[in-house]
């Protein structure tokens, strides 16, 4: 075995011990569950409720959020692309010291429009809501940031 694998054998091993130690592996997989079932209900889940958000402020941002989708999707996949031709150089015998410069310059590009996209549809939920709204979702997401912290 190559020092590789054997390192890629040792994560793997490391990361079922603490999955066992943190509560089991079902249990890991039933928080997962429950993450994705929340997202499954239009991405506001129950805050929608929560806001009182009328019919017309759900209908924008669900189309903010599904075209926003998107988009990140495309920069993700690009991010990713970015990050293996990256491995792939570093990984050579003798690595093209301009070529990993161009691709680190590419990707930080690919992660500046991330953070403007991100930025963009924070601007774009702030026109939709309330000023209250807006503070009651800021307010409940610090909330929610902190409990999943604190486990």
């Amino acid at each position: 075995m190559t020092i590789k694998t054997k390192q890629m054998y040792g994560s793997v091993i490391v990361c079922l011990v603490l999955l066992c130690a943190q509560g089991g592996v079902s249990n890991a997989f039933a928080q997962e569950g429950a993450r994705f079932s929340r997202r499954g209900r239009g991405g506001l889940g129950n805050i929608s409720g929560e806001l009182n958000l009328t019919p017309a402020q759900q209908e924008q941002i669900a189309s903010q959020r599904s075209a926003q989708k998107e988009e990140t999707a495309r920069l993700r996949e690009a991010m990713s692309a970015k990050r293996n031709e990256l491995r792939r150089e570093l990984e050579k015998d003798n690595p093209d010291t301009e070529k990993i410069s161009a691709i680190i310059h590419e990707t930080k590009e690919l992660m500046g429009k991330r953070l403007q996209q991100r930025a963009d549809g924070i601007l774009a939920l702030r026109s939709i809501l309330t000023p209250e709204q807006f503070k009651a979702l800021n307010e409940k997401m610090k909330r929610s940031r902190g409990r999943r912290w604190q486990k």
